[in-house]
């Protein structure tokens, strides 16, 4: 081993300086461009591979000493531009190094050479060296560490197929592994996609059968919501279409200390589609004797309309009270609340159907929009450990005002007001809802107000979007708006569940609430999509954590939400927790108002957000019941423009049917702040 100085670096001349006292000692940075060098030659035949040392620091940085580690072969030398040590070098010059090997004999040999320098973070940096020298020129050789693109033999890289890496390893010669190609797949029909990579999209497929007439036009298009796969969960004892009235049902006013009005004057704007025929339902003039396919022949009871109406078709409702102790809805049949009695208008904030007692929907086609639901759950007697009320396995929840108050006793455990995990293979959606959950009692440790976890655990794709969710709760052991229990076996099927558009609210009747809150259990993976929502008063913002053990991972991406605590001494705005937790992405989030206002764990990707803890309510809002924004405060205009991109969910109109604008910035939060 030998190393060799050439060349001379020119001496600095001080001139002199006037004293000054520093406030900060400006130090170097070294960066070394490439670490690792790969050679290749014959026998008696020299080769040099090349190295930059630069500064990348503010002040200067002394380079110490340059050398082999021990032990290395003197077929290794490095040559250097300067003579002597130290050297210095301000801030962006460079020297090059260059290293040469000239072998003996064939074989491959490694080497490392060590630069020391007075940069505190890495004060001993380190070049590794993969060198081959063979007997005789070798053309089909390659330098170690190379790489190159490749593809498998016979394969055409064209639509979704892409590249793969080959690496050169140390004996010169390509490794077989195509690192990263993607090929062929089977074709997926009429998505317009390549899959099989023969140059034509949606090749051997049928052609799509011709549309069905188009139904009627929906009454409000605003706010968008997806549509549903037709699938249909049954219960574990294969339970199916049931309904079952009450006799008398009397619902107590609440009394809500909730900053968001509730009863709610007006819920938020949401598409709400009624295909195929319409029915009708009108509890003071119909008759279950008649039709019920005409206005003036509808029937009385939603137990018996419910009963005969072929999937498919929809049942417009006209205001009055409909008592029902049990709906266990497993047919796709849209069901609307709120006409007038004569059914020429349809306003729901203005016609109140109001649903007494229990749902659940266990279908994809299923569709329950524009009722108001009022329950008090004080006598609904939990069976296990876990009391839920509503629930949604498959189908959509659009528009509605929902009103569950719940006192427990000595035997409840948990309870939620609003299950929506979805069965397997199918999709639930909560939209453009005003939601108001209460729990009291002597005994109300644990409430969940909408739960995707637990007794129905997630196996498909959920949407929360556009509602005002209120947790209005005495519990003394916590409170959660939202939470999960992510994807338990033996479900072993990753779920998602997109939030967008949300306000969620707690009110400060206890501080053990919760905004959103998840954690898994070694099943499949749960993927949490947090986009535009505003989250308020709550103890922790966004919690959870996941099990040490499995292969699943809870993946949390959130974007623009605002998550303003409620000033309690020891409580977080973003902590996930540990375990097999992962936050792929933070962008854009204004935190404040926790004794933490950070997000934990660290991101995989993060920008833009705001930790800095100094907004306040009154910054940040313009008032104190809907939330709207300060058009001077953080929440304007600091938000990241998602428009179009199906990965943060469908974001381009607010909780209002605000459109959010195309280009530039976007709010934060729920709202947006412009026409």
């Amino acid at each position: 081993m030998r190393l060799r100085l050439i060349l001379f670096l020119a001496a600095a001349v001080v001139m002199g300086c006037e004293e000054e006292t520093l406030l900060q000692v400006k130090k170097g940075l070294i960066e070394v461009e490439p670490e690792s060098l790969g050679l290749l030659t014959i026998v008696g035949t020299p080769v040099t591979g090349m190295s930059a040392v630069r500064n990348i620091g503010e002040g200067e940085l002394s380079l110490e000493s340059i050398a082999f580690a021990p032990n290395t072969s003197d077929e290794f030398y490095a040559e250097v531009d300067w003579i002597s040590f130290p050297l210095l070098l301000k801030k962006d010059d460079a020297i090059d190094i260059a290293v040469r090997f000239s072998p003996d004999t064939e074989g491959t040999r490694t080497a490392l050479l060590l630069i020391k320098s007075d940069d505190e973070h890495r004060p001993v940096l380190e070049i590794r060296i993969l060198a081959r020298a063979d007997a005789a020129p070798c053309p089909d050789c390659c330098v170690p560490m190379e790489t190159r693109t490749c593809q498998p033999p016979g394969i055409v890289v064209q639509g979704l197929c892409t590249m793969g890496i080959e690496r050169c390893g140390e004996d010169a010669a390509w490794d077989e592994a195509c690192v990263d190609f993607v090929g062929p797949a089977i074709e997926i029909c009429e998505n317009g996609l390549d899959e099989n990579c023969d140059g034509v999209a949606d090749d051997g497929c049928e052609p799509p059968p011709p549309p069905p007439p188009p139904p009627p036009p929906p009454v409000e298009e605003l706010i968008e919501v997806p549509e549903l796969e037709a699938a249909t969960c049954g219960s574990p004892a294969g339970q199916q279409f049931s309904c079952t009235e009450l006799r008398t049902a009397t619902v107590p006013p609440i009394n809500s200390m909730c900053s968001h009005p509730f009863p709610t004057a007006k819920r938020p704007p949401c598409q709400v589609t009624m295909p195929g025929t319409q029915y009708y339902l009108d509890p003071l003039n119909g008759s279950d004797s008649n039709s019920g396919t005409d206005p003036t022949q509808a029937w009385a009871t939603m137990c018996h309309a419910l009963l005969v109406i072929p999937g498919g078709n929809t049942l417009r409702v006209a205001e009055g009270t409909y008592a029902i102790e049990a709906l266990y809805l497993d047919r796709g049949v849209t069901v609307v609340g709120g006409f007038d009695s004569t059914f020429t208008t349809w306003d729901p904030d203005t016609f109140h159907s109001v649903y007494l007692g229990r749902l659940t929907l266990a279908h994809g086609g299923a569709t329950w929009a524009g009722f108001y639901m009022q329950a008090s759950a004080e006598s609904y007697a939990a069976t296990t450990s876990h009391a839920m009320y509503h629930q949604v396995l498959a189908g959509s929840m659009l528009r509605n005002y929902v009103e569950v108050s719940w006192r427990g006793d000595e035997d409840d455990y948990y309870f939620y007001g609003l299950v929506a995990s979805p069965c397997p293979g199918a999709g639930t959606v909560i939209a453009c809802n005003d939601i108001y959950f209460s729990s009291s009692g002597p005994a109300a440790p644990g409430a969940s107000g909408i739960e995707y976890g637990n007794i129905a655990l997630p196996a498909g794709d959920a949407w929360l979007l556009a509602n005002h969710v209120c947790m209005d709760s005495e519990t003394s052991w916590f409170r959660e708006i939202v939470s999960g229990y992510g994807t338990c076996p033996p479900a072993g099927q990753s779920a998602s569940i997109t939030m967008s558009n949300n306000v969620f609210e707690a009110s400060r009747r206890s501080d053990a609430s919760t905004g959103i809150s998840f954690y898994g259990c070694g099943g499949a993976d749960l993927i949490l999509n947090i986009t535009n929502n505003t989250i308020i008063g709550t103890r922790n913002g966004l919690s959870g954590y996941e099990s040490s053990s499995g292969a699943d991972v809870v993946r949390w991406k959130i974007t623009n939400n605002i998550i303003a605590g409620g000033g309690f001494s020891s409580d977080s705005g973003v902590n996930v927790g540990t375990g097999r937790v992962e936050i792929s992405s933070s962008e854009n989030n204004l935190i404040f108002g926790y004794a933490s206002n950070t997000v934990s764990p660290a991101p995989m990707s993060t920008q833009g957000d705001d930790t800095s803890g100094v907004s306040s309510m009154m910054s940040v809002f313009a008032g104190t019941t809907d939330f709207s924004l300060n058009p001077t405060g953080a929440g304007v205009g600091t938000g990241r423009n998602v428009f179009g991109d199906p990965q943060y969910g469908d974001v381009r109109r607010d909780i209002n049917g605000v459109q959010r604008p195309m280009a530039g910035p976007w709010d934060r939060g729920a709202y947006q702040s412009g026409p």
